[in-house]
């Protein structure tokens, strides 16, 4: 698979997927179901039933090109938000999914802003 910096976005299916859909079967999903464009340089990921299956979808000027993990034991985390199917990803929280980081419960420093040093 590209390295994912090289995607301008990473657009994420929170739905399941019937996963006997290949490449055109998802790429009829995301025209159709998603209303985006599949032959943008976008990476379209999607989960299976089960949750422990991701697949990647992107087109790569000359054809589908799809990239698939499946986890032995575990699950990927995702949480199910009402009313929001798809979101996009950064590339780096993309790979933390991947990589098995729960990016959901991930809470960063909060930002902070001051006028002077003087207390």
């Amino acid at each position: 698979m590209k390295d994912l910096s090289e995607f301008p976005r990473i657009l994420f299916y929170r739905g399941n997927v019937d996963f006997r859909k290949r490449r055109r079967g998802l790429a009829a999903f995301v025209e159709a179901e998603l209303q985006e464009d599949p032959f943008s340089k976008a990476l379209f990921v999607f989960l299976n039933r089960s949750r422990d299956c991701i697949r990647c979808l992107y087109w790569d000027t000359t054809g589908f090109a799809m990239w698939e993990k499946e986890l032995e034991k575990e699950k990927f985390i995702i949480p199910r938000k009402r009313g929001q199917e798809k979101m996009e990803l950064p590339a780096s929280q993309m790979r933390w999914l991947l990589e098995g980081i729960d990016i959901w419960k991930l809470k960063p420093h909060k930002h902070l802003s001051f006028e002077s040093l003087l207390y």
